[in-house]
């Protein structure tokens, strides 16, 4: 079938639409091609035919980027949706995992993805994005905005690797659109076709003029609202777009009036209901929560960025539903209960999150830990999917819940009900804990350190503490006691016993194994059920163990192992334990070292002793298969015990022999032993032709590499990377338009000791020193098949097992919404699964009242531009809804209207103008291009500008050129690349500055101040608010500027900056300084509300501050790590747990409890309360009566947890 009939079918379609015709008739099928027209009208359809052709009659391969996510997700959905089963178009959406050469997407013929994406698999050089045969471009006009150069850098890239690629942009309407079509050598589209038509009008006294016609309503008190009565008299909806977010909210009180007496009673109470959500979504309502709650009850409301994520979230649904009936703004526009959510070490309950938990969350392939905005409680009418996986880990979740998953290599999202057994599911790889700074709680034998989790570990293995809980009730019953056939366990037992000052003997049990008892003092007994030696079943790690340091961790887990656990020779290392709840402890402690295990319950047998036959019960057993794992576990762990650890070394020693490479980290030495050989054919007969290229290259030095082509009569590399490990060998360089090679000091010393000298590879690769500088050689191995299931923090297990089950068993189900800062993938930990939060919504409506086209600047009032007030009016119209939409702009004077059709209506949108000339935009992106090697040299940076949309607007680069030379020259100066005559290259410094997504110049004044080496409160929040990232910086009330320039005189001390100096060149240092003050009062647990009167910002704009603040906090104690400033560790991370919660120093204990937030905290520490040890001995109803009842069974329950 032909591919217009293919999509007009797959589509409904009887015909294109004029736009998509003219498209069509221009060459859509072979051409590059700029498609410029309105919003909805159909660009998507040019693109799915463009699309077909590349892939069913070209056979090449497709990129779909899009600048949003969600945008990229539904456009891949669509796709699959018509195309992909049918037409077996192997269709991806690929987002997130910013750390990965994306290999598996190879063999997929269309990837749907974002900007972002695409451009970091660009900077891991991923070889398909050279085979390219169309890529499509949504809002191409991006360019233009904040994020265009990111766009138009990763449009040059891939054109420069791509040359004959076809490109087919997808644009709003702009003047401009034919500049970026000869940027990109396409044919030019232009159409101002509207599927849903959109009326654009101005009123003034009554009266609506649109260009075609007037319209006359009746006049109410004010232009708002009159055209909002004659909104609701048509039963239809608005959105009203004015200037400040104070007017929005003035205008929404003024249109409650209307709407409260028209709302139906079913509207009313579904607002009633509603407003307790918006008024209740911080800890402490605000006044605004208390204002937005009561506007909501009356039908309209407001929606800036002062709100909060669970207010707008709100908000949005009631206005998609038809019960808000207004909204003002200003232009920015499941679960079951018992699921446990990871959060590190820690876990809660998806039904009892309090708003204070971390959870684990993926960003690129790395987890991290951030505070969820919130976890929502959701009406269920879907059916429950339960999933195993190979590894034990088990979720029920919604069948429309989506998941990770990897097919055919490829990383894919889908709902839960379309996983199939053996489908390779997104698992936690490995766990970061830095427990550096916390105390597990046992203060009293901290001394005892590492040999005192281990004898722990040992009583948890074989051991019983004399004491059991029963119904909450400790019960005494006996002597501590641990039988075990190793000597060594008792010896530390022993150890331990004697620094304690209890006694011990030593026996044999009844079937003559030797055990060794204990005193029997209460006090201990107590201090072993509190570490989790409970009876049997019941054993558990105390989580105050789970969050020691590393080091101690480790010996806790080799008691475990010592007593319960074994190594079978040439397969694995596990442990067996009646306990789920101590299996599953172990199994997420090993995560923290990365070591992934297995999971299987065991039936329990029959046992005979003398006459009698014993049945015994089922058991758990966890396994380390995994070869990675197992000498992850060897080296990071390990046994005590020496028959185990020399049957573990022995395992660890055949994983090991099979060598892949040696390489030297001091002078950059690395030789593969497949160099010369290889498994197939094909492979030995390459290692051959290497052979000769070294060896040609060492008898005639250096040639260029199309006569070593001429030579030897066959091409001297593969496009496969992996496949060129010859390269370490030779140095390459680049002369006019030739390539020249030869041997570097590696490949000069293979060609004498192998080539001339008759050595074997395998010699040279088993040298414990480096052969050219003396250093260490390291040894990289060979990890079997299942190493590429390890991809960074992500571990791909296998589905075992799905099973189905009614929803009427849960009538509630739960999901976790992630902040959209782009902090996070929005994919969290939760039973061991990487599973998928919710996303935003848009929101049309029939009418878009525009107040007034003008904003506040710090010049003034100025005019918004033509852009902006179509990018609002666009909003107009509901498709399937509406047959036609209204925008209309409110003027005061006949001669304002008439201006306002003029500029607005009749005007021109502004071209889409290159961005790369912004020099924080310049810095930035050419750090990233030297850190990932796109950039080398001033030659290869020349060629890249020339290529670039600024190069086409400019006709030339050579006032960029000079710009990135001195750039080039600033980064030198910071420490962030080195230059000579020759190359340039990053330093770690700066690949790790470029890893974090931070300004070059911001990450300057970052590491400048932390090594001024000033630790106080004031100098890490000033170093927060001077970075670029945490900009618009609060502004300081002109009232207030005396009394802080003094207080600024007083306070200097604590800056990590000379104020003498700065007050002189810095114009921002008082702003710098009063943001400091509000995050300073912040931690030092000043009440919000005060907060957002003092320094004027709404609750939304602060929660945002500190979610930046809170990323600058991690930033820079990653930068102290990375230079050793070993004295900004622990108070650093203390500042970013104060930022979190808002508290001092002395409420960190406590505010990790569920439930306990700073005030609650406070409350608690000012009751004598100060910490968990006080927590575990208080009563109940002592806590009660601080704390309220529920909430106090609730923090008693998790001591109970802790013991």
């Amino acid at each position: 079938m032909e591919i217009l009939e293919i999509v007009k079918k797959q589509n409904g379609f009887a015909s294109f639409n004029p736009m998509q015709e003219k498209a069509i008739s221009s060459g859509a099928l072979e051409k590059s091609m700029i498609v410029s027209s309105p919003t909805a009208s159909g660009k998507t359809i040019v693109a799915e035919i463009a699309a077909l052709n590349s892939i069913l009659n070209l056979r090449k391969k497709v990129v779909y980027i899009a600048p949003l996510r969600a945008l990229a997700s539904e456009h891949a959905h669509d796709f699959k949706e018509k195309y992909s089963k049918g037409f077996r178009i192997r269709t991806v959406l690929s987002t997130g995992d910013f750390d990965s050469s994306g290999v598996y997407l190879s063999n997929k013929d269309i990837i749907f993805s974002t900007y972002e994406k695409i451009a970091s698999l660009l900077n891991h050089k991923a070889e398909w994005l050279s085979s390219l045969g169309l890529l499509v471009v949504d809002e191409i006009h991006s360019v233009g905005n904040d994020r265009g150069p990111a766009l138009e850098m990763l449009i040059t890239k891939l054109r420069l690797l791509n040359p004959k690629m076809q490109v087919l942009g997808l644009s709003a309407t702009i003047p401009n659109a034919k500049e970026l079509a000869g940027w990109l050598g396409a044919e030019l589209v232009q159409s101002d076709y509207r599927p849903v038509k959109l009326r654009e009008g101005v009123y003034l006294d009554g009266m609506i003029d649109f260009l075609d016609s007037s319209e006359e309503i009746a006049q109410e008190k004010d232009e708002v609202s009159s055209i909002a009565s004659d909104t609701l008299k048509k039963g239809k909806q608005a959105l009203v777009f004015v200037n400040t977010r104070k007017m929005s909210e003035s205008m929404a009180r003024k249109l409650a009036a209307l709407t409260a007496p028209m709302l139906k009673p079913s509207e009313s109470i579904a607002l009633e209901k509603a407003s307790s959500k918006v008024l209740n979504a911080l800890e402490q309502p605000t006044e605004q929560c208390r204002s937005l709650s009561t506007l909501v009850r009356q039908g309209a409301c407001f929606h800036n960025a002062g709100l909060v994520q669970k207010q707008r979230e709100v908000i949005e649904e009631l206005f998609r539903k038809n019960y808000l009936k207004f909204i003002c703004s200003t232009p920015t526009l499941c679960l079951i209960p018992e699921t446990k959510i990871w959060g590190g070490i820690k876990e809660f309950q998806a039904n009892s999150f309090s708003g204070r938990e971390n959870v684990l969350a993926l960003k690129g392939n790395k987890l991290g830990e951030i505070r969820p905005v919130e976890v929502q409680k959701i009406e269920n009418t879907n059916s429950i999917i339960q999933i195993e996986s190979v590894s034990g880990h088990a979720i029920k979740l919604t069948s429309n819940h989506q998941i990770l998953v990897k097919r055919n290599g490829v990383k894919v999202l889908i709902h839960a009900g379309e996983c199939k057994k053996g489908d390779k599911i997104a698992t936690v790889g490995k766990i970061h804990a830095d427990n550096s700074s916390v105390s597990y709680g046992i203060n009293k034998f901290d001394y005892l350190g590492a040999d005192f989790f281990y004898f722990v570990g040992c009583m948890l293995g074989d051991g019983y503490s004399g004491a059991e809980t029963s119904n909450g009730a400790v019960k005494f019953k006996g002597s501590p006691c641990i039988v075990g056939r190793d000597s060594e366990t008792f010896e530390y037992a022993k150890g331990v016993s004697t620094v304690l000052g209890l006694k011990y003997r030593e026996t044999q049990n009844s079937y003559g194994v030797p055990e060794l008892f204990l005193s029997k003092e209460k006090w201990f007994r107590e201090l072993l059920l509190s570490c989790g030696v409970d009876v049997g079943e019941h054993k558990f790690i105390a989580e105050s163990l789970k969050l020691a340091k590393k080091e101690t961790v480790a010996a806790l887990l080799q008691g475990l192992f010592d007593t319960d656990g074994h190594v079978q020779k040439l397969r694995d290392v596990g442990f067996s334990n009646i306990s789920i709840i101590l299996i599953k402890d172990i199994q997420r402690l090993l995560l923290t070292f990365g070591i992934v295990s297995r999971l299987r319950k065991r039936k329990g047998s029959s046992m005979s002793v003398g006459e009698k036959i014993y049945k015994t019960k089922d058991y758990y057993e966890l396994t380390i298969a995994n070869k990675k794992s197992i000498v992850s576990f060897c080296e990071s762990i390990g046994f005590r015990i020496k028959r185990k650890q020399a049957a573990l070394e022995s395992l660890v020693k055949t994983i090991k022999q099979n060598i892949h490479f040696s390489c030297c980290k001091t002078c950059g030495f690395r030789l593969y032993n497949d160099l010369f050989s290889g498994r197939a054919n094909s492979h030995r007969q390459w290692g051959a032709q290497k052979y000769q290229i070294i060896k040609l290259l060492g008898k005639f030095g250096e040639c260029k590499s199309a006569d070593i082509r001429k030579i030897l009569g066959f091409m001297c590399y593969k496009k496969i990377n992996r496949l060129n490990h010859h390269f370490e060998l030779i140095e390459r360089r680049r002369l006019a338009k030739a390539k020249y090679w030869r041997l570097n000091a590696i490949g000069q010393y293979i060609y004498q000791t192998v080539i001339l000298g008759g050595k074997r590879l395998s010699e040279i690769i088993s040298l414990e020193n480096c052969p050219l500088c003396g250093a260490a050689l390291e040894k990289k191995t060979k990890n079997g098949w299942r190493e590429e299931d390890f991809e960074g923090d992500i571990y791909w297990d296998f589905v075992r097992k799905i099973s189905v089950e009614s929803s009427e068993e849960y009538p509630f189900v739960y999901n976790v919404v992630l902040p959209s800062d782009g902090s996070n993938d929005h994919l969290f930990a939760a039973e061991g699964f990487l599973v998928h939060n919710s996303a935003g919504v848009n929101l049309p409506a029939f009418r878009v009242i525009i107040h007034s086209p003008y904003r506040y600047t710090g010049a003034g009032m100025e005019r918004i531009p033509v852009s902006e007030y179509k990018q609002a009016a666009g909003r107009a119209g509901r498709p399937k809804y509406d047959t036609e939409g209204e925008a209309i702009l409110i003027s005061r004077t006949e001669m304002e209207k008439d201006d306002y059709i003029d500029y607005f209506i009749k005007g021109e949108v502004e071209s889409a103008d290159s961005r790369l000339s912004s020099e924080s935009q310049l810095r930035f992106h050419l750090l990233s291009a030297i850190a990932t090697g796109f950039i080398f040299d001033l030659d290869s940076a020349e060629k890249f500008f020339s290529c670039t949309f600024y190069a086409r607007q400019s006709s030339g680069i050579s006032s960029l050129f000079s710009r990135v030379t001195s750039l080039v020259s600033e980064l030198e100066a910071m420490g962030f690349v080195k230059s000579s005559d020759r190359r340039i290259d990053a330093t770690l410094l700066g690949k790790r500055v470029s890893e974090l997504y931070l300004d070059p110049l911001s990450a300057h004044r970052m590491v400048t101040m932390l090594r001024r080496n000033n630790t106080s409160d004031m100098s890490y929040l000033f170093t927060i608010s001077s970075s670029s990232e945490f900009y618009p910086l609060i502004s300081v009330p002109r009232s207030k500027e005396g009394e802080l320039w003094e207080k600024l005189q007083e306070g200097k001390g604590l800056l990590p900056v000379n104020v003498d100096m700065e007050m002189f060149s810095d114009e921002g240092l008082l702003q710098k300084y009063w943001t400091s003050l509000m995050l300073n009062e912040w931690v030092s647990e000043v009440r919000e509300q005060e907060l957002v009167d003092l320094y004027k910002v709404q609750p939304g704009i602060l929660r945002a501050k500190l979610q930046s603040a809170d990323w600058l906090a991690y930033s820079a104690l990653e930068l102290a790590k990375l230079l050793g400033l070993e004295q900004h560790f622990s108070p650093l991370g203390r500042m970013r747990r104060r930022l979190k919660s808002g508290i001092r120093e002395e409420l960190i204990p406590l505010c990790e409890l569920r439930g306990i937030g700073r005030v609650r905290a406070r409350r608690l520490f000012n009751a004598g309360v100060k910490g968990i040890a006080d927590v575990k001995r208080a009563d109940v109803r002592d806590l009660g009566r601080i704390l309220g009842e529920k909430v106090a069974v609730r923090v008693k329950g998790q001591m109970e947890l802790k013991k």
